[in-house]
């Protein structure tokens, strides 16, 4: 396996995949950061940012079809290395090399473990005055929609997307807590409310998206409909 040999090589190339957004395990491939796309709320055409994976998306477990996609030949890995340079030099083929993004902060968290990896800070310091790959992506969003693109998963993650920008929605806008600011009530009125707010827009699915004022306005009609008084 090639996270598990040739020194810290594993941890080399994992390290060129956070970089841009993925994640590199024995595990597999993962999406591990949104990609610059967006999801469109239920109330308007207003497109919003998608939201972070949780969890990472995963997109597969094949060892070469990882390389391939990071533009490192398994051909190559599976001749061997005989030296530390040689591995280096295998890392840097890979499309997604940039030895800036490697000491960009967020990686200074990749994991706390690489700190006692003497390779791996070694691989650091001799990238330090290496060019990036000439087909280096640019943000890093780029790489997570390609890679959700190339594996298949675009759908998926679509999907998934929307679902979870609809969870924090409600649970931010459309909440027992804002249904008693609104009313007064307490939790019986304000779960009475809720639920004829529902029933009265087709399911709470419909209210996402829509100002607060608006929400404001169904919850105050519900509840001189219901006759509930604080």
């Amino acid at each position: 396996m090639v996270f598990h040999g040739y020194g810290d090589l594993g941890i080399i190339i994992s390290a060129i995949a956070k970089s841009h957004g993925l994640s590199v395990n024995h595990n597999g491939l993962k999406v591990s950061v949104a990609p610059d796309i967006t999801v469109k709320s239920s109330q308007s055409n207003d497109q919003v940012p998608s939201p972070q994976p949780d969890p990472p998306i995963h997109l597969t477990s094949s060892v070469r079809l990882i390389l391939d996609f990071m533009g490192l030949s398994m051909d190559r890995w599976m001749k061997g290395f005989e030296t530390v340079e040689e591995t280096f030099k295998f890392a840097m083929t890979s499309r997604f090399f940039d030895p800036c993004r490697l000491h960009a902060p967020s990686m200074r968290t990749f994991n706390k473990s690489v700190q006692a990896r003497s390779m791996y800070i070694d691989f650091l310091v001799w990238a330090q005055d290496k060019p990036p790959a000439t087909s280096t992506p640019k943000p890093h969003q780029d790489t997570a929609e390609e890679a959700l693109v190339v594996f298949g998963k675009k759908l998926e993650w679509d999907a998934t997307a929307q679902e979870r920008y609809a969870r924090t929605w409600l649970k931010s806008n459309f909440n027992g807590k804002i249904v008693a600011e609104f009313t007064g009530l307490g939790w019986k009125g304000v779960k009475a409310v809720m639920d004829d707010v529902r029933s009265s827009v087709g399911g709470e699915r419909a209210l996402v998206g829509m100002e607060l004022e608006q929400v404001k306005s169904l919850v105050l009609t519900s509840q001189k409909l219901l006759k509930l008084d604080a």
